[in-house]
């Protein structure tokens, strides 16, 4: 899904002269550090709201305590992201620099003087035009990590910014070992060792519950032992001979290694590996700024506000976290890890809820503390939540991935973080590492979700479409059988099952023999899985899915796509030849955006695609768009609002008029009332169709797209239409598949 742009931003990247400006936060720090002057807009209790005989209501105010510092030039410009869908590879760009020129009076030393800003947490926000946004409502986050190094010349100061996913390389579950401190029978329960300081404790979570899905154990001899605690020297609650090995006898001195187990759902195991390690708070001392109030007038029970603050973008809190309070002169205001009910943004900043009963403070002198729902672990990562997209894993497990688990033995140090999470967590059930919302975030191999808002690349907003290159390879976005290692021994390193899966057409279409895909995966034990997520694959990659390279689109395009984003190409429009049907032009198709590289001082932005080749078995696609009539002017003319879930805040309108002058109905609820025209012209939120509906449609119903013989096929390949169980379209159009 496309990163959501404001009614203002979507108005300014529309702009044909636009000057896009960079803004640099650093985590606690109050200097806000801009490319050029920085404007909020004007909110209660500003000096520039005024009520009287001289009204002013909203308009922007320079942001207090900017610095307008950054310099383009030494300050990375050009962005890059890439993905190997095929092979389950995602990358993002790794650091970028920020050049901050000082002034005569050494401002930006004096700042860093004051402050340490090595290893200090900061985002990179971009507004497509300082000239006409507001911070930070009109700008989206394009880079955030630590500073990792710090060079000062004379007048300037450059920091390099590493990307959160630096952070997955690190080594977790280290492996330890020792001695067996007493001779050993068969059936003892507890175990005596030298020393069990280098063991890996489990945890309270949050919840106040120790995590199920950590099991720990230790290794002797040829005998795996589970315990469940640890007191002193001693392991206690000790099951012997586990995970079919025999129960043995054991001599004072014998060898141990440690063994741990992980098993749970594949998508909480990512995010537990991630977001482990704090075993706490990951935010303490945030100022909450009333209890129960998000304005003066606006009582919301149970509530907890923070003013000018977006705790879900600049803290990722997500429902289901848990939240501490302390401070506040209402002493059961006070409470320790409560859940998370509710998490709202709203104009004047956030707030969230919680299941418990509060008492009002307009103004409080609370501060609160946050913790990670998924910091169960005894070891992690310790990533907090706003570098890691918890909404979108927690989106595919609950779409499609809530029965997926492993059962893993960590038998040694993970040396590796990040190959651990990618290849025996994403790879084997088809998903794959994502860097989107500046965040470590996750795509899995399915076509398009009701929920993503498709963008159209034509020759319309195109650039230079006759250095566009299509083509198809052997060796990449191709293979006509998958090969499954999986069930993993646990007490040797053999695969005890295997499955293979071949796609019988695709080897007699392109006779090569087998081009095989192969996936071992240590936590796997169940061939459904398996099943299923070979035939996600062989149906994309059997038959070469095309790559398309040299995509280059227009700053407004192409601003907010991200990869792993659905885009529709419309190869007619944009005369690219399609060599697999034999024609002049390729269809108007889905692709996956698998690269892009964003220039800050040309605006172009270049892409590189790939074919999602779902339509050869069935076509995918979207639930179709929606709007509520407003108001009647005639049976030619209404007026629409904001609603379905709008993107476009109050521009209704453009939901609609990127597809032209579309066919559509308009019908009461209940059906009663209902008549097809097609649109002439959009002013604004009003519409104006081309016929007479035969009745002036009235506030509460409904405008939608016509039936299938009316779309045209840029419809017809983005949103569902109805046909019976067997037959095609009339047209000779294939069903759609529903996801």
């Amino acid at each position: 899904m496309s990163l959501q742009l404001t009614a203002a931003a979507l108005r300014s990247v529309e702009k044909i002269k636009k000057e896009p400006s960079i803004v640099v936060i650093f985590d606690g720090i109050a200097e806000v550090f801009g490319s050029a002057s920085i404007f909020r807009y004007i909110k209660i209790g500003d000096d520039g709201l005024l009520v009287g005989n001289n009204w002013v209501i909203g308009g922007r105010v320079a942001v207090p305590d900017q610095v307008t510092a950054i310099s383009f030039d030494g300050t990375s410009t050009k962005i890059s992201y890439s993905l190997n869908p095929d092979l389950a590879v995602g990358e993002a760009v790794s650091s970028m620099t920020v050049r901050l020129v000082d002034d005569r009076a050494l401002t930006i030393l004096g700042v860093l003087a004051a402050d340490e800003f090595l290893g200090r947490k900061c985002r990179i926000l971009l507004s497509p035009d300082s000239t006409d946004t507001a911070y930070p409502d009109d700008y989206i986050t394009i880079f955030r990590g630590v500073v990792d190094d710090i060079a000062i010349s004379p007048g300037a100061v450059t920091l390099t910014v590493s990307h959160p996913d630096t952070k997955k390389r690190q080594a977790i579950f280290a492996s330890s070992e020792g001695d067996v401190n007493e001779a050993l029978d068969a059936s003892e329960t507890t175990i005596t060792l030298v020393s069990t300081a280098d063991l890996i404790a489990k945890i309270t979570g949050p919840s106040g519950a120790v995590d199920t899905a950590f099991k720990t154990y230790i290794k002797v001899d040829d005998e795996i032992i589970e315990y469940t605690g640890v007191a002193g020297a001693d392991l206690t609650g000790c099951v012997r001979g586990s995970l079919n090995t025999v129960a043995a006898t054991h001599s004072t001195g014998a060898a141990w290694s440690s063994f741990y187990r992980l098993n749970d759902s594949c998508i909480d195991l990512a995010l537990k590996l991630m977001l482990s390690g704090w075993n706490g708070n990951f935010k303490t001392g945030v100022v909450a700024a009333s209890i129960g109030f998000v304005n003066v007038d606006t009582p919301i029970a149970s509530s907890i506000f923070f003013r000018n603050v977006n705790i879900s973008e600049q803290y990722g809190l997500t429902v289901g976290d848990y939240i501490t309070t302390v401070g506040s002169a209402i002493g059961g205001n006070n409470l320790t890890l409560k859940v998370i009910t509710a998490v709202v943004v709203t104009a004047f900043g956030s707030y969230v809820t919680i299941a418990e009963t509060l008492t009002d403070e307009i103004i409080t002198t609370a501060t609160v503390s946050f913790r990670s729902r998924y910091d169960t672990l005894g070891d992690g990562l310790k990533m907090s939540p706003d570098e890691v997209d918890v909404e979108q894993h927690t989106r595919l497990r609950s779409l499609f991935l809530s029965t997926f688990t492993y059962d893993l033995y960590v038998k040694a140090t993970i040396e590796s973080a990040k190959e651990f999470i990618s290849s025996e967590l994403y790879k084997p059930i088809a998903c794959y590492s994502v860097p989107r919302k500046a965040r470590s975030s996750v795509a899995y191999t399915v076509g398009p979700l009701p929920l993503d808002d498709i963008k159209i690349i034509d020759d319309t907003n195109t650039l230079d479409a006759n250095k566009i290159v299509k083509k198809r390879s052997l060796g990449r976005n191709f293979y006509n059988t998958i090969i499954y290692k999986y069930n993993e021994d646990s007490a040797t390193d053999i695969f005890l099952r295997g499955l293979v899966t071949t796609n019988a057409t695709s080897r007699t279409q392109i006779p090569i023999g087998t081009k095989a895909f192969i996936i071992e995966s240590r936590g796997l034990r169940d061939s459904n899985v398996a099943v299923s997520a070979s035939n996600r694959r062989l149906n994309r990659y059997a038959f070469a899915a095309d790559y398309i390279s040299q995509v280059t689109v227009t700053f407004e395009a192409g601003f907010n796509i991200e990869v792993a984003d659905l885009v529709v190409l419309d190869g007619e429009a944009l005369k690219i030849s399609d060599g697999v049907l034999g024609t002049n032009t390729t269809p108007v198709r889905f692709y996956e955006v698998i690269s892009k590289s964003l220039d800050l001082i040309t605006g172009r932005v270049t892409f590189s695609l790939t074919n999602t080749n779902y339509a050869d078995a069935g076509r995918y696609a979207l639930i179709s768009p929606a709007s509520k009539v407003k108001s009647g002017i005639s049976a030619s003319a209404f007026v629409i609002e904001s609603s379905h879930a709008s993107v476009f805040g109050g521009d209704e309108y453009k939901k609609w008029d990127r597809y032209g002058q579309s066919f559509v109905r308009v019908r009461s609820a209940d059906y009663t009332t209902a008549a097809t025209a097609q649109i002439a012209s959009f002013s604004g939120n009003t519409i104006n169709l081309s016929q007479s509906l035969g009745f002036t449609p009235s506030a509460g119903m409904i405008m939608e797209f016509s039936g299938y013989s009316q779309a045209s096929d840029q419809i017809k390949l983005l949103y569902t239409h109805i046909t019976n169980a067997t037959a095609n379209f009339p047209d000779g159009g294939k069903p759609y598949v529903m996801i």
